[in-house]
Protein backbone atom coordinates (compact mmCIF):
# COMPACT_ATOMS: atom_id res chain seq x y z
CA UNK A 1 0.00 0.00 0.00
CA UNK A 2 1.29 3.62 -0.68
CA UNK A 3 2.45 6.04 2.14
CA UNK A 4 0.43 8.11 4.28
CA UNK A 5 -2.83 5.80 3.42
CA UNK A 6 -5.52 5.75 5.68
CA UNK A 7 -8.28 2.83 5.95
CA UNK A 8 -10.80 2.21 8.12
CA UNK A 9 -11.60 -1.59 9.73
CA UNK A 10 -14.54 -3.31 11.54
CA UNK A 11 -15.27 -6.56 12.69
CA UNK A 12 -17.71 -9.46 14.13
CA UNK A 13 -17.22 -12.80 15.85
CA UNK A 14 -18.71 -15.68 13.86
CA UNK A 15 -18.68 -19.04 15.81
CA UNK A 16 -18.73 -22.75 14.25
CA UNK A 17 -22.34 -22.96 14.74
CA UNK A 18 -23.71 -19.68 12.89
CA UNK A 19 -23.69 -17.51 15.85
CA UNK A 20 -23.16 -13.97 14.47
CA UNK A 21 -21.67 -11.28 16.58
CA UNK A 22 -22.66 -7.21 16.41
CA UNK A 23 -20.18 -5.38 14.18
CA UNK A 24 -17.17 -3.70 16.41
CA UNK A 25 -16.89 0.26 16.55
CA UNK A 26 -14.70 1.87 13.29
CA UNK A 27 -10.71 1.59 13.69
CA UNK A 28 -8.42 3.32 11.35
CA UNK A 29 -5.11 2.74 10.38
CA UNK A 30 -2.80 4.97 8.73
CA UNK A 31 0.66 3.69 6.48
CA UNK A 32 3.93 4.83 7.57
CA UNK A 33 5.03 7.39 4.75
CA UNK A 34 8.89 7.88 6.28
CA UNK A 35 11.59 7.86 3.78
CA UNK A 36 13.61 5.22 5.42
CA UNK A 37 10.05 2.82 5.30
CA UNK A 38 8.97 3.68 1.62
CA UNK A 39 12.83 2.94 0.00
CA UNK A 40 12.74 -0.26 2.26
CA UNK A 41 9.55 -1.25 0.15
CA UNK A 42 10.67 0.26 -3.32
CA UNK A 43 14.03 -1.81 -2.56
CA UNK A 44 11.94 -5.26 -1.95
CA UNK A 45 9.67 -4.79 -4.68
CA UNK A 46 12.55 -3.59 -7.50
CA UNK A 47 14.92 -6.98 -6.10
CA UNK A 48 11.73 -9.31 -7.39
CA UNK A 49 11.84 -8.20 -10.40
CA UNK A 50 13.39 -10.37 -13.86
CA UNK A 51 15.01 -6.64 -14.89
CA UNK A 52 17.31 -6.53 -11.80
CA UNK A 53 18.11 -10.25 -11.61
CA UNK A 54 18.98 -9.87 -15.06
CA UNK A 55 21.31 -7.15 -14.46
CA UNK A 56 23.15 -9.51 -11.63
CA UNK A 57 23.46 -12.46 -13.60
CA UNK A 58 27.30 -12.97 -14.85
CA UNK A 59 28.09 -13.28 -18.67
CA UNK A 60 28.95 -16.62 -20.02
CA UNK A 61 32.57 -17.17 -21.59
CA UNK A 62 33.06 -17.67 -24.59
CA UNK A 63 35.68 -20.16 -25.16
CA UNK A 64 39.80 -19.27 -25.55
CA UNK A 65 42.59 -20.15 -27.05
CA UNK A 66 46.02 -20.41 -25.50
CA UNK A 67 44.29 -18.35 -22.34
CA UNK A 68 43.70 -15.36 -24.64
CA UNK A 69 40.83 -14.04 -26.41
CA UNK A 70 38.99 -10.96 -28.40
CA UNK A 71 35.47 -12.12 -29.64
CA UNK A 72 32.06 -10.40 -30.96
CA UNK A 73 29.26 -12.92 -30.60
CA UNK A 74 25.84 -11.81 -32.13
CA UNK A 75 22.64 -14.13 -31.59
CA UNK A 76 18.93 -13.76 -32.43
CA UNK A 77 16.16 -16.00 -31.62
CA UNK A 78 12.48 -15.70 -32.60
CA UNK A 79 9.83 -18.41 -30.98
CA UNK A 80 6.26 -18.53 -32.36
CA UNK A 81 3.37 -20.81 -31.36
CA UNK A 82 -0.55 -20.34 -31.09
CA UNK A 83 -0.35 -18.14 -27.97
CA UNK A 84 3.17 -17.08 -27.57
CA UNK A 85 5.66 -15.34 -29.55
CA UNK A 86 9.44 -13.92 -28.33
CA UNK A 87 12.16 -12.20 -30.05
CA UNK A 88 15.39 -11.94 -28.73
CA UNK A 89 18.44 -10.37 -29.87
CA UNK A 90 22.16 -10.47 -27.57
CA UNK A 91 25.37 -8.88 -28.73
CA UNK A 92 28.55 -9.62 -27.16
CA UNK A 93 31.93 -8.15 -26.58
CA UNK A 94 34.86 -9.97 -24.78
CA UNK A 95 38.39 -10.24 -23.81
CA UNK A 96 40.31 -12.86 -22.36
CA UNK A 97 44.27 -12.12 -20.92
CA UNK A 98 45.73 -14.32 -18.52
CA UNK A 99 42.85 -15.77 -16.77
CA UNK A 100 40.94 -11.98 -16.32
CA UNK A 101 37.69 -11.69 -18.01
CA UNK A 102 35.76 -8.79 -19.66
CA UNK A 103 32.90 -8.54 -21.29
CA UNK A 104 30.27 -5.76 -22.83
CA UNK A 105 26.79 -7.25 -23.40
CA UNK A 106 23.73 -5.78 -24.77
CA UNK A 107 20.39 -7.35 -24.95
CA UNK A 108 16.73 -6.92 -26.28
CA UNK A 109 13.91 -9.13 -25.72
CA UNK A 110 10.19 -9.06 -26.75
CA UNK A 111 7.47 -11.12 -25.27
CA UNK A 112 3.69 -11.49 -26.79
CA UNK A 113 3.14 -8.27 -27.29
CA UNK A 114 2.75 -7.26 -23.67
CA UNK A 115 6.63 -6.71 -22.02
CA UNK A 116 9.80 -5.51 -23.18
CA UNK A 117 13.37 -5.50 -21.96
CA UNK A 118 16.40 -4.07 -22.79
CA UNK A 119 19.68 -4.23 -21.00
CA UNK A 120 23.29 -2.94 -21.23
CA UNK A 121 25.67 -5.08 -19.23
CA UNK A 122 29.38 -5.23 -18.13
CA UNK A 123 30.99 -7.86 -16.42
CA UNK A 124 34.46 -7.32 -15.63
CA UNK A 125 36.54 -10.42 -13.79
CA UNK A 126 32.39 -11.57 -12.03
CA UNK A 127 31.59 -7.61 -10.95
CA UNK A 128 28.42 -6.87 -13.09
CA UNK A 129 27.34 -3.59 -13.57
CA UNK A 130 25.12 -1.91 -16.01
CA UNK A 131 21.58 -0.59 -16.65
CA UNK A 132 17.99 -1.92 -18.37
CA UNK A 133 14.96 -0.98 -19.42
CA UNK A 134 11.96 -2.94 -19.21
CA UNK A 135 8.19 -2.23 -19.71
CA UNK A 136 6.00 -5.49 -18.47
CA UNK A 137 2.22 -6.25 -16.78
CA UNK A 138 1.32 -6.16 -13.30
CA UNK A 139 -1.27 -6.70 -12.10
CA UNK A 140 -3.49 -5.91 -15.35
CA UNK A 141 -1.34 -2.59 -15.52
CA UNK A 142 1.57 -2.01 -17.76
CA UNK A 143 4.55 -0.72 -15.52
CA UNK A 144 7.87 0.66 -16.65
CA UNK A 145 11.33 0.54 -14.67
CA UNK A 146 14.89 1.68 -15.63
CA UNK A 147 17.23 0.60 -13.05
CA UNK A 148 21.22 1.32 -12.79
CA UNK A 149 24.16 -1.02 -11.65
CA UNK A 150 27.01 1.24 -10.45
CA UNK A 151 29.33 2.29 -8.19
CA UNK A 152 29.14 5.99 -9.14
CA UNK A 153 26.35 7.37 -11.20
CA UNK A 154 26.60 11.31 -12.32
CA UNK A 155 25.41 13.43 -14.39
CA UNK A 156 26.82 16.32 -16.74
CA UNK A 157 25.99 18.77 -19.33
CA UNK A 158 26.93 17.56 -22.82
CA UNK A 159 30.94 17.96 -23.56
CA UNK A 160 31.57 21.44 -26.08
CA UNK A 161 34.49 23.16 -27.05
CA UNK A 162 36.96 24.22 -24.66
CA UNK A 163 35.10 22.40 -21.82
CA UNK A 164 37.88 21.06 -19.98
CA UNK A 165 35.95 20.01 -16.42
CA UNK A 166 32.86 18.65 -16.45
CA UNK A 167 30.10 20.08 -13.56
CA UNK A 168 28.63 17.62 -12.21
CA UNK A 169 25.28 18.71 -10.45
CA UNK A 170 24.08 15.09 -9.45
CA UNK A 171 26.54 12.32 -8.18
CA UNK A 172 25.22 8.85 -6.67
CA UNK A 173 28.30 7.24 -4.89
CA UNK A 174 27.06 3.48 -4.21
CA UNK A 175 29.90 2.49 -1.36
CA UNK A 176 32.84 4.58 0.63
CA UNK A 177 35.87 5.41 -0.73
CA UNK A 178 38.47 8.00 -0.71
CA UNK A 179 39.39 10.26 -3.78
CA UNK A 180 42.78 12.17 -3.27
CA UNK A 181 43.35 11.25 0.77
CA UNK A 182 39.51 12.61 1.03
CA UNK A 183 37.00 10.26 2.25
CA UNK A 184 33.87 10.46 0.91
CA UNK A 185 31.04 8.59 2.35
CA UNK A 186 28.51 6.71 0.59
CA UNK A 187 25.30 8.93 -0.54
CA UNK A 188 23.73 10.93 -2.88
CA UNK A 189 25.60 14.13 -3.74
CA UNK A 190 23.57 17.43 -5.53
CA UNK A 191 25.03 20.60 -6.32
CA UNK A 192 21.98 22.65 -6.22
CA UNK A 193 18.21 20.76 -5.91
CA UNK A 194 15.05 22.79 -5.85
CA UNK A 195 12.48 20.57 -4.08
CA UNK A 196 9.11 21.98 -3.89
CA UNK A 197 7.40 19.56 -1.37
CA UNK A 198 10.27 17.55 0.93
CA UNK A 199 9.67 15.14 3.46
CA UNK A 200 12.89 14.05 5.53
CA UNK A 201 12.93 12.15 8.58
CA UNK A 202 16.44 13.07 9.63
CA UNK A 203 18.57 16.59 7.94
CA UNK A 204 22.21 17.42 8.86
CA UNK A 205 22.74 20.95 7.81
CA UNK A 206 26.11 22.43 7.64
CA UNK A 207 25.03 26.28 6.90
CA UNK A 208 20.93 26.81 6.24
CA UNK A 209 20.32 29.93 4.85
CA UNK A 210 16.30 29.70 4.84
CA UNK A 211 13.59 32.68 3.78
CA UNK A 212 10.48 31.41 5.61
CA UNK A 213 10.29 29.02 8.08
CA UNK A 214 7.11 27.25 9.10
CA UNK A 215 8.23 24.87 11.69
CA UNK A 216 5.20 22.50 13.77
CA UNK A 217 6.87 21.48 16.33
CA UNK A 218 11.19 22.33 17.03
CA UNK A 219 13.17 20.75 19.75
CA UNK A 220 16.05 23.00 19.59
CA UNK A 221 19.12 21.94 22.04
CA UNK A 222 20.86 25.36 21.11
CA UNK A 223 20.41 28.45 19.51
CA UNK A 224 22.58 31.40 18.13
CA UNK A 225 19.69 34.04 16.64
CA UNK A 226 21.38 37.52 15.53
CA UNK A 227 18.39 39.54 15.05
CA UNK A 228 15.01 37.95 16.33
CA UNK A 229 11.31 39.06 15.33
CA UNK A 230 8.99 37.04 17.37
CA UNK A 231 5.22 37.62 16.74
CA UNK A 232 3.72 35.67 19.82
CA UNK A 233 6.26 33.74 22.02
CA UNK A 234 5.19 31.44 25.00
CA UNK A 235 7.76 30.29 27.33
CA UNK A 236 7.35 27.64 30.13
CA UNK A 237 10.59 28.22 31.66
CA UNK A 238 12.77 30.94 30.86
CA UNK A 239 16.44 31.26 31.71
CA UNK A 240 17.84 34.74 30.85
CA UNK A 241 21.18 36.02 31.98
CA UNK A 242 21.04 39.72 30.06
CA UNK A 243 17.79 41.11 28.34
CA UNK A 244 17.74 44.40 27.01
CA UNK A 245 13.71 45.18 25.91
CA UNK A 246 13.40 48.27 24.06
CA UNK A 247 9.14 47.94 24.47
CA UNK A 248 7.64 45.45 26.99
CA UNK A 249 3.97 45.23 27.09
CA UNK A 250 3.61 42.43 30.40
CA UNK A 251 -0.12 41.43 31.44
CA UNK A 252 1.30 39.51 34.62
CA UNK A 253 5.05 39.71 36.34
CA UNK A 254 6.15 37.57 39.45
CA UNK A 255 8.90 38.61 40.12
CA UNK A 256 10.93 37.37 43.38
CA UNK A 257 13.56 39.57 43.77
CA UNK A 258 13.62 43.32 41.66
CA UNK A 259 16.58 45.38 41.65
CA UNK A 260 15.00 48.94 39.51
CA UNK A 261 17.57 51.68 39.18
CA UNK A 262 15.00 54.12 37.74
CA UNK A 263 11.24 53.25 37.74
CA UNK A 264 8.66 55.29 35.51
CA UNK A 265 5.63 53.94 35.45
CA UNK A 266 2.93 55.72 33.45
CA UNK A 267 -0.57 54.60 34.05
CA UNK A 268 0.07 51.81 36.08
CA UNK A 269 -0.93 51.42 40.25
CA UNK A 270 2.21 51.35 42.50
CA UNK A 271 2.75 52.06 46.13
CA UNK A 272 5.79 52.90 47.71
CA UNK A 273 6.09 52.55 51.61
CA UNK A 274 8.03 53.29 54.76
CA UNK A 275 7.15 51.85 58.27
CA UNK A 276 8.52 51.01 61.17
CA UNK A 277 8.24 49.63 64.64
CA UNK A 278 9.32 51.17 68.03
CA UNK A 279 9.15 54.36 66.69
CA UNK A 280 6.35 57.88 67.46
CA UNK A 281 7.25 59.81 64.44
CA UNK A 282 7.99 58.46 60.69
CA UNK A 283 8.61 60.96 58.04
CA UNK A 284 7.93 60.93 54.03
CA UNK A 285 8.45 62.86 51.00
CA UNK A 286 5.56 63.04 48.49
CA UNK A 287 5.65 62.27 44.71
CA UNK A 288 2.73 63.78 44.33
CA UNK A 289 0.31 60.64 44.71
CA UNK A 290 -2.24 60.16 47.84
CA UNK A 291 -0.61 59.34 51.17
CA UNK A 292 -1.41 56.72 53.72
CA UNK A 293 -0.67 56.68 57.40
CA UNK A 294 -1.25 53.20 59.44
CA UNK A 295 -0.78 53.21 63.12
CA UNK A 296 -0.30 49.96 65.38
CA UNK A 297 -0.57 50.22 69.15
CA UNK A 298 -0.47 47.14 72.03
CA UNK A 299 -0.72 49.03 75.33
CA UNK A 300 0.59 47.20 78.75
CA UNK A 301 -2.55 44.57 79.51
CA UNK A 302 -1.43 45.25 83.08
CA UNK A 303 -1.73 48.71 82.86
CA UNK A 304 -3.87 50.34 85.57
CA UNK A 305 -5.02 53.79 86.11
CA UNK A 306 -7.52 54.81 89.13
CA UNK A 307 -10.23 57.28 88.19
CA UNK A 308 -8.94 57.69 84.64
CA UNK A 309 -11.98 56.27 82.72
CA UNK A 310 -10.26 57.50 78.90
CA UNK A 311 -7.11 57.93 77.84
CA UNK A 312 -6.45 59.51 73.80
CA UNK A 313 -3.92 59.28 71.45
CA UNK A 314 -3.47 62.27 68.74
CA UNK A 315 -2.07 62.16 65.50
CA UNK A 316 -0.12 65.76 64.32
CA UNK A 317 1.05 65.84 61.12
CA UNK A 318 3.67 68.73 60.62
CA UNK A 319 3.23 69.62 64.35
CA UNK A 320 -0.78 70.15 63.55
CA UNK A 321 -3.23 68.03 65.18
CA UNK A 322 -4.69 66.05 62.18
CA UNK A 323 -6.71 63.65 64.45
CA UNK A 324 -7.99 62.38 67.89
CA UNK A 325 -8.63 58.56 68.54
CA UNK A 326 -10.22 57.80 72.35
CA UNK A 327 -9.56 54.66 74.28
CA UNK A 328 -12.14 53.92 77.10
CA UNK A 329 -10.99 51.95 79.97
CA UNK A 330 -12.24 48.91 81.60
CA UNK A 331 -13.77 48.66 84.89
CA UNK A 332 -11.61 46.51 87.30
CA UNK A 333 -12.31 47.30 90.60
CA UNK A 334 -12.05 50.31 93.20
CA UNK A 335 -12.84 51.48 96.84
CA UNK A 336 -15.62 53.72 98.43
CA UNK A 337 -13.77 56.58 96.68
CA UNK A 338 -12.04 55.48 93.67
CA UNK A 339 -12.28 53.30 90.45
CA UNK A 340 -9.17 51.59 88.74
CA UNK A 341 -9.39 50.76 85.10
CA UNK A 342 -7.37 49.27 82.81
CA UNK A 343 -6.40 49.71 78.86
CA UNK A 344 -6.06 46.58 77.40
CA UNK A 345 -5.59 47.71 74.00
CA UNK A 346 -4.00 45.69 70.77
CA UNK A 347 -5.87 47.06 67.58
CA UNK A 348 -5.04 49.39 64.13
CA UNK A 349 -5.72 52.93 64.07
CA UNK A 350 -8.10 54.16 61.02
CA UNK A 351 -6.18 54.67 58.45
CA UNK A 352 -5.20 58.69 57.43
CA UNK A 353 -5.20 59.46 53.69
CA UNK A 354 -4.08 62.84 52.41
CA UNK A 355 -2.65 64.32 49.41
CA UNK A 356 0.11 66.46 48.36
CA UNK A 357 1.82 68.13 45.65
CA UNK A 358 5.20 66.48 44.93
CA UNK A 359 7.78 67.16 46.61
CA UNK A 360 6.23 67.64 50.23
CA UNK A 361 7.75 66.70 53.27
CA UNK A 362 5.45 64.93 55.93
CA UNK A 363 6.46 64.17 59.32
CA UNK A 364 3.82 62.00 61.17
CA UNK A 365 4.30 61.97 65.07
CA UNK A 366 1.95 60.13 67.95
CA UNK A 367 0.93 61.76 71.21
CA UNK A 368 -0.80 60.58 74.22
CA UNK A 369 -2.69 61.66 77.14
CA UNK A 370 -4.90 61.09 79.54
CA UNK A 371 -6.88 64.34 79.34
CA UNK A 372 -8.11 65.66 76.15
CA UNK A 373 -6.66 68.98 76.90
CA UNK A 374 -4.00 70.43 74.08
CA UNK A 375 -1.33 71.03 77.31
CA UNK A 376 -1.55 67.23 78.70
CA UNK A 377 -0.57 66.05 75.20
CA UNK A 378 2.98 64.26 75.78
CA UNK A 379 5.58 62.25 73.80
CA UNK A 380 5.14 58.12 74.72
CA UNK A 381 9.03 58.62 75.11
CA UNK A 382 7.57 60.53 78.42
CA UNK A 383 7.86 58.34 81.43
CA UNK A 384 4.38 58.81 82.72
CA UNK A 385 3.02 58.17 79.13
CA UNK A 386 -0.05 55.03 79.06
CA UNK A 387 1.49 54.03 75.95
CA UNK A 388 5.13 53.38 75.15
CA UNK A 389 7.35 53.82 71.90
CA UNK A 390 7.77 50.10 71.61
CA UNK A 391 3.98 49.69 71.64
CA UNK A 392 3.37 52.00 68.60
CA UNK A 393 4.20 50.87 64.75
CA UNK A 394 4.09 53.40 61.81
CA UNK A 395 3.61 52.73 57.90
CA UNK A 396 3.55 55.52 55.53
CA UNK A 397 2.34 54.51 51.97
CA UNK A 398 2.18 56.46 48.90
CA UNK A 399 -0.89 55.45 46.62
CA UNK A 400 -0.37 56.24 42.90
CA UNK A 401 -2.79 56.37 40.03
Amino acid sequence: MQGNLTQYYRGRLVDKIGNVGPWSNWVSGTTDASADKVLDLLNGQISETQLDQDLQTEIGKISTIEGQTATISQKADTALSQSSATATQVNTLQTTVNGHTSSIQTQASSINGLSAQYTVKIDAGGRVSGYGLASQPVNGTTVSQFILRADRFAIAPPASSGLTTANYAFVYQASATTINGVSVPAGLYLDSAYIKNGSITTAHIGNAQIDVAKIKDAAITSAKIDDLAVTSAKINDAAITTAKIADAQITGAKIGNLQVDTLKIKDDAVSVGVGAQGVHTLSSVSNGGKMRLDVGIQSDPNLTLTDVATVYARVLRNGIVIRVFTFPGLPTGGNESSTYYKFPYVCALPPIIESFASGTSVTYSIQVAVVNQSNAYVSPDNGGAWLKTPSISMAITELKK
